[in-house]
């Protein structure tokens, strides 16, 4: 008769492997950043329960993210831009986590994304996108994900191929439980299968001297364009010293002249129109108070804007803003 001794220690050493002692995959590494963000960034327990990995073109792409909730664009290295995608279970789930500190049993009925919600998002997206990054290291795909951080939400899958490069992408789905047990979500990564090329054209130099103003030929490129504009009820300063000491339920010294004295910002921190306080609908809102938005200044070389395409949006006076948070 064989003695098992042998093999029981055999067994025995199995059952005591560290999980560092597993093989590294795309699927585990994705599992381990997503429950790892979930705890450091929502404090909520995240599992990923199965993945999916596929190849696709751009127009799949956009056909495979055409029922995700929400659609969040990843600015990569060079020229790369990528997309996740979040079903309305997850996101709601993040929201709660964020707001209500509790998540929900039943199903959450359907929602309409907005970019506040894009922006509720980034730190659970980021630490995902690092997470996974850092596991990936020394492996053949290694450089995936590197580099890669969440920016604007994307309002339309239908404008995918205009924002993701023309060549093929990996997509990785997640199903996620949330909570658990108490409900499950999807989130989706979608980002270039190779490194995109990181050179950039530059427009050529006109030999014949042109005006600072906007001409029509540059208006005609550039009409269609999407511009990021924040609007800047009050900004205050405060000594380092207090800043550390600032608890949930602190209030700041607010004036009513403030309110007259609205304005519109850019990325680059520039002042470009002033506004006035209103609502559209739902949402708080601000109006042009002045003649329009001051034009930039145009020069003979541009870089490529680094900002991503978003959705369709409709024209007018009134422009969304998120709601004020106390």
């Amino acid at each position: 008769m064989t003695d098992p001794a042998p093999v029981l220690k055999r067994m025995a050493k199995l059952s005591r492997l560290t999980p560092g002692d597993q093989p590294m995959t795309l699927p585990r590494a994705a599992a381990l950043a997503v429950s790892k963000a979930g705890q450091d960034a929502l404090k909520l327990p995240l599992a990923v329960l199965g993945t999916e990995v596929g190849e696709m073109t751009v127009e799949a792409v956009a056909d495979h993210a055409a029922d995700a909730v929400l659609l969040v664009a990843l600015r990569g290295p060079g020229q790369a831009w990528g997309m996740a995608a979040l079903d309305n279970s997850l996101l709601t789930a993040i929201l709660q986590a964020q707001t209500a500190r509790r998540i929900t049993d039943e199903e959450p009925p359907l929602r309409v994304a907005t970019q506040t919600d894009a922006v509720l998002c980034r730190r659970f997206l980021t630490m995902c996108l690092d997470g996974l990054a850092e596991r990936l290291l020394g492996l053949p795909d290694g450089d995936w994900a590197q580099g890669f951080l969440p920016r604007d939400q994307v309002h339309s899958h239908r404008r995918l191929p205009h924002l993701l490069a023309d060549v093929p992408h990996r997509v990785l789905g997640l199903d996620v439980d949330i909570a658990q047990g108490k409900r499950k979500g999807r989130l989706t990564l979608i980002l270039p299968l190779r490194p995109v090329a990181t050179e950039q054209p530059l427009l050529a130099e006109d030999p014949k001297p042109r005006p600072d103003h906007w001409t029509a030929d540059w208006q005609e490129r550039i009409l269609d364009a999407n511009a990021t504009l924040e609007a800047v009820l009050m900004t205050v300063r405060l000594p380092l010293s207090k800043v550390s000491r600032l608890a949930r339920g602190d209030t700041l010294p607010f004036s009513e002249q403030t309110l007259d004295r609205l304005h519109l910002v850019g990325s680059d921190g520039r002042k470009v129109a002033r506004v006035m306080l209103g609502k559209s609908g739902e949402f708080r809102a601000v109006k042009l108070a002045g003649k329009g938005v001051t034009a930039p200044q145009v020069s003979a070389v541009r870089k490529a804007p680094d900002v991503p395409p978003k959705g369709d949006t409709g024209g007018g006076e009134l422009v969304p803003v998120p709601p004020a948070s106390d």
